[in-house]
């Protein structure tokens, strides 16, 4: 899926509606292949453009597309919000209403405390976090998730 997204982008074609629905595996097995689908509300940019319409999925929206304001970095946002879930089976952020999701996204921070969270290697705990910071300027890029200590890790296994 990173492949497939790092190949989006340089390209010049933002996501903006990373979910688990829309990642696909191709077979049953450990080492499935992934598909990104659903391009629905997928985007050309220009290197520096900016979005302004607020798009995509509330639960995985970055901080960012809610202030109209918004980049390419927002696929890196929700696919930090799918390895969440991914790896402790709940949503880094959650609320009743999309005005309080807003919120929440915007105010709290992705909490590593629950106990699930104990049988999760630091350095997939770093990744993900480095993936929800909340300032675009400084969440970690395509290619540093690529040459991340733990995605190089399970890359080998």
């Amino acid at each position: 899926a990173w492949q497939a997204l790092l190949h989006c982008h340089r390209h010049g074609v933002v996501h903006r509606d990373i979910k688990p629905e829309n990642i696909l595996l191709l077979d049953d097995t450990a080492l499935s292949k992934m598909k990104l689908v659903d391009f629905g509300i997928a985007r050309f940019f220009e290197e520096g453009e900016q979005f302004t319409d607020i798009m995509g999925t509330p639960e995985y929206m970055a901080p960012e597309v809610w202030d109209g304001c918004y980049g390419p970095a927002v696929d890196v946002w929700s696919t930090g919000v799918v390895m969440y879930i991914a790896m402790s089976g709940v949503p880094p952020f959650w609320a009743a209403s999309q005005r309080d999701m807003e919120a929440a996204v915007r105010e709290r921070e992705a909490s590593f405390r629950l106990a699930v969270w104990g049988d999760v290697s630091d350095s997939c705990k770093d990744l993900i976090g480095r993936m929800l910071v909340k300032d675009p300027r400084r969440r970690i890029t395509l290619l540093e998730i690529l040459g991340h200590p733990w995605l190089q890790h399970h890359a080998k296994s």
